[in-house]
């Protein structure tokens, strides 16, 4: 068996091996030897353990067992054949996490504010976040992290959340994540966040923020796939036990496009490479030199200033490279419209990926989510071109599935990456 599962169980099936044969060789050899040392026959004694009233009482008892059982045996055996079918449809009714959920005294509270927020007002929502849960019984501490992903995204933010030990406390870990979703975080809805209450991951998720539930689409078009992510979610908060649902697909985020009038620049002889080249360096910046320091080299980087390249009157006056009239400002070759995108596109082998999220509360499993959202992605039936899968710990709890139990009523696959 492969993944963290294949890992896990690979040391454990060595171990129990390696006990299993270090107890028979101890069988045979040590264990008759101290017998025969150790222990005596006392011929002088009147009774004998086997002749006292309990042990007697238990050999009766079972003596009339094997009576019966041996005077209706095809009973006996259509028993056996029962128990064993039944751990067929036993298997498919219970529910099936990857993980237990264990009370570790702390949990994390994810969040991320509207595009466009600084490092600095996150910073903020997040401080009052942490003040806010501070006020429950059992917290001991919050930790206040802003930027912590791979992206360093100025708008993405987390609350870590040290409780008192299981014995210093009166509600549990899981009970103090729900009062956090009741209470504390429905205070901060004017601020437009997402969020998430998770327990901190024992094993990284694939940057989900530690999410449970893992559910992705890959396609080309990135309309389409924003379509089926809202199916999908909408599919996945009607499940029992969902919660914290949301999705990796990020709108909103300002954006000033820029449309090259090609006519006009032909007209007054700017090229587009020229225009490009201008909005490259003065937005995004070039390096043009670098710096030594006490044995160290640092790039030196040039690009307008803060306002010059954030303002849209100041990047319509930006001025571009002419053959006929040696300069011409932007605004003369170029249509400027403020539009909204997504922050960031995702891709999973060079195609774009949307991700749907969630949690699931105590007493519901990963597998009824994950149920949900393979019966909605089947009734959309999307084109050819598009696939689907798990991710994370969903992911795993997939391969453990496929490769140690039976096919599911539908006989579709847990882990599902087709069309």
């Amino acid at each position: 068996m492969g993944g963290i599962v294949g890992r896990f169980l690979n040391s454990f099936g060595l171990t129990m091996a390696f006990a299993i044969l270090v107890s028979m060789f101890v069988a045979f050899t040590l264990t008759p030897m101290l017998a025969s040392r150790w222990l005596s026959i006392d011929r002088t004694a009147r009774h004998t353990s086997k002749e006292s009233r309990a042990f007697h009482a238990l050999e009766a008892g079972y003596a009339r067992i094997l009576a019966w059982s041996m005077a209706h045996r095809w009973v006996i055996v259509a028993a056996s054949v029962v128990s064993l079918l039944s751990v067929v449809p036993l298997f498919w009714l219970v529910g099936k996490d990857f993980l237990p959920k264990n009370d570790e005294a702390q949990f994390e509270v994810g969040f991320r504010a509207p595009e466009g927020t600084t490092v600095e007002q996150t910073e903020l929502i997040g401080t009052r976040i942490g003040r806010e849960v501070r006020r429950l019984p059992g917290v001991l501490y919050t930790i206040t992290l802003v930027g912590n992903d791979d992206r360093r995204t100025a708008n993405l933010g987390a609350v870590f959340v040290k409780l008192a030990p299981v014995e210093a406390r009166r509600e549990s870990q899981f009970a103090l994540m729900e009062r956090v979703r009741r209470d504390v975080l429905p205070t901060f809805e004017p601020e437009h966040l997402r969020t998430s209450v998770s327990q901190v991951a024992a094993i990284s998720g694939g940057g989900l923020m530690n999410k449970e539930v893992a559910f992705f689409v890959s396609g080309p078009d990135l309309e389409r796939l924003a379509e089926y992510s809202r199916r999908l979610t909408a599919a996945l908060e009607r499940t029992p036990g969902a919660v914290d649902v949301d999705t990796t697909l990020v709108l909103g985020k300002p954006e000033l496009a820029v449309q090259l009038d090609r006519a006009k620049a032909a007209e007054l002889g700017v090229q587009v490479a020229d225009a490009a080249d201008t909005l490259g360096v003065m937005v995004g910046g070039r390096q043009v030199s670098t710096y030594n320091e006490r044995g160290e080299q640092y790039e030196v980087h040039a690009r307008a200033a803060g306002r010059a390249r954030t303002d849209p009157a100041a990047l319509r006056q930006l001025v571009v490279r002419s053959s006929r009239l040696g300069a011409v400002t932007l605004e003369h070759v170029a249509h400027f419209e403020e539009t909204q995108g997504p922050s960031q596109v995702d891709r999973l082998g060079r195609r774009r990926v949307v991700t749907v999220t969630a949690n699931i509360r105590p007493g519901h499993s990963q597998q009824e989510a994950l149920d949900a959202l393979e019966k909605e992605i089947r009734a959309i039936r999307p084109d050819p071109a598009y696939r689907w899968g798990t991710v994370g710990t969903s992911q795993e709890m997939g391969t453990t599935s496929d490769r140690s139990s039976w096919p599911t009523p539908s006989g579709a696959s847990r882990r599902c990456s087709g069309s």
